[in-house]
C-alpha cells in the first residue's frame, strides 16, 4: 500500500513537470524570400546596413535595436550596421541618419558569438524575461539581402508550489537592407561621410 502511494506521488510530480513545459515553434514564413543556403564552410557574411524597423511572421513591426538588447534605444534610430572583420570580430553600430550613436564589438575568440556557413549565433541578455532565461539570436540573410533573425528563448521559472516550468519559444524577424553609397560606408567608431 505504501509503495502505491509513493508511486502515485511520483506520477503526479512527473505529470506536473511534463504539463507545465511548453514550446512554441514558428516555421520560417513561406511568404518571405528564401534564405541563402550554405555554399562552403566559411562563416556566413551578414555584413550590411539594415532598417531599424522590421517585421515578424505575423506582420507586426519590431525594432532591431531592441532585439539586440541595446539599452535606451531611441525610436529615432534609423539604421543598424553590421560589419564582420578578420573572421573574429562582429561589430554592430547604431545610427541616426548620419550620426553614430553607439555600438558593440562581439569577439568570436571570447565566445561572444559563433558562426557557421548557415548563420551567426549571438547569445543575448533578455532583461524582459526571467533571470534564468537564455535567449539566442540566429542571424542569416535572405536572397534579397534582408537580415533574417530566428530568436530562440529558453525559460526556466519557479511558479506555483515550487514546480519548475520550462518553455521554449521561437520567433522569426526580418529587416530590410538599406542601400548606401560606397562613400557612406562606415567603420565602427567613425562617422559616415556626407
Amino acid at each position: 500500500m505504501r509503495k502505491n502511494k509513493v508511486s502515485i506521488i511520483i506520477t503526479i510530480i512527473l505529470s506536473c513537470l511534463f504539463f507545465t513545459s511548453c514550446a512554441s515553434y514558428q516555421k520560417y514564413p513561406s511568404e518571405w524570400v528564401e534564405l541563402i543556403l550554405p555554399q562552403d564552410e566559411r562563416c556566413l557574411d551578414i555584413s550590411g546596413t539594415y532598417m531599424n524597423w522590421g517585421e515578424t511572421a505575423d506582420k507586426q513591426g519590431t525594432y532591431l535595436t531592441t532585439l539586440f538588447g541595446f539599452e535606451e534605444a531611441s525610436l529615432a534610430i534609423s539604421q543598424v550596421q553590421i560589419t564582420q572583420k578578420d573572421n573574429d570580430k562582429l561589430e554592430i553600430s547604431v545610427w541616426c541618419e548620419q550620426s553614430l550613436l553607439y555600438g558593440k564589438v562581439f569577439s568570436k575568440g571570447n565566445k561572444e558569438y559563433k558562426c557557421s556557413s548557415k548563420d551567426v549565433e549571438i547569445p543575448i541578455m533578455d532583461r524582459a524575461r526571467a533571470a534564468v532565461a537564455k535567449t539566442v539570436l540566429y542571424l542569416a540573410k535572405s536572397k534579397d539581402g534582408a537580415l533574417v533573425i530566428e530568436r530562440k528563448s529558453n525559460d526556466g521559472d519557479n511558479f506555483l508550489l515550487n514546480v519548475p516550468t520550462v518553455g521554449n519559444s521561437y520567433q522569426w524577424y526580418r529587416f530590410k537592407p538599406i542601400e548606401i553609397r560606397k562613400s557612406e560606408v562606415a567603420f565602427f567608431g567613425k562617422e559616415k561621410e556626407k
